[in-house]
């Protein structure tokens, strides 16, 4: 087997992988954002305050699951 055709593997190999990854990753958001709506608002400032803690939530601590805790998940 040539050099050529041993990267083309390679890289349809890391192809698939990656697409696979992204969608197992996207199909738990939403699950993600359902959980947390079924928590009570000491859990919610608890996810809240770590979601802070990691960079990726800008707002208040007040246990509301608004917009921007949804828009933190997502990038979490």
């Amino acid at each position: 087997m040539n050099k050529s055709k041993v990267f083309a593997l390679i890289l349809l190999v890391f192809s698939v992988f990656f697409s696979i990854s992204f969608t197992i990753v996207e199909s738990f958001v939403p699950k993600m954002e359902q959980s947390v709506y079924a928590l009570t608002t000491s859990q919610n400032k608890q996810v809240q305050q770590k979601l802070k803690d990691l960079g990726y939530y800008t707002g208040a601590i007040d246990g509301i699951i608004g917009t921007k805790s949804k828009t933190a998940i997502r990038n979490f």
